[in-house]
């Protein structure tokens, strides 16, 4: 996310809008999603932005070692709903109308009632070969409808915004590039 996508979401909210933000995947062993919302939870005190709170929704607690910004904190939602079940129906839930809700995780909230940012890449789709049928299928419908219903999508290259257009089919002018920073 960046300045343009803060000012351009937080109209829609007359005062004091809360970012929500899917922090499932800072749950256990952190891939490269983890470490981006890690990287983003850093950085965000840096940004000028409307939001006078982040709320890190997660299904447990996400521990100390991820920084948490001035106005952030973990909000643990705990379910006995698989984590796919608990991104489309528990967390849209809790986060209702506060805020945007950002899903860096390649999956949005299908009925969310806040708009959704969603930071989104082909890999299942441009190489298939490094997944098994079943995920490629399972993953190649759910990333298309949450695609097509956020309200924001954000990728990291050109690449991946033309994947984006190819496999799910929204249009290039829709998807902002927002490349990934070097530690």
């Amino acid at each position: 996310m960046n300045r343009e996508m803060f000012r351009s979401i937080s109209r829609k909210f007359t005062q004091n809008p809360v970012l929500g933000v899917n922090g499932v995947r800072l749950l256990g062993l952190r891939s490269g999603v983890g470490r981006m919302i890690e990287a983003f939870l850093r950085e965000i005190d840096a940004l000028d932005h409307p939001f006078s709170e982040v709320r890190v929704y997660s299904p447990q607690p996400i521990g100390n070692t991820v920084y948490m910004p001035r106005r952030g904190r973990n909000v643990v939602l705990r379910s006995p709903l698989p984590k796919g079940l608990w991104e489309q129906i528990v967390l849209p839930t809790a986060h209702g109308r506060k805020g945007p809700l950002f899903c860096p995780s390649y999956v949005a909230p299908l009925f969310a009632l806040s708009p959704v940012v969603l930071t989104h890449h082909g890999s299942y789709e441009a190489y298939p070969e490094g997944f098994p049928w079943l995920a490629r299928t399972k993953s190649r419908v759910i990333f298309t409808l949450s695609a097509r219903s956020a309200d924001y999508v954000s990728t990291v290259s050109a690449q991946s915004r033309r994947d984006i257009e190819r496999y799910y089919g929204v249009p290039q002018s829709d998807v902002s590039i927002i490349p990934e920073g070097v530690n």
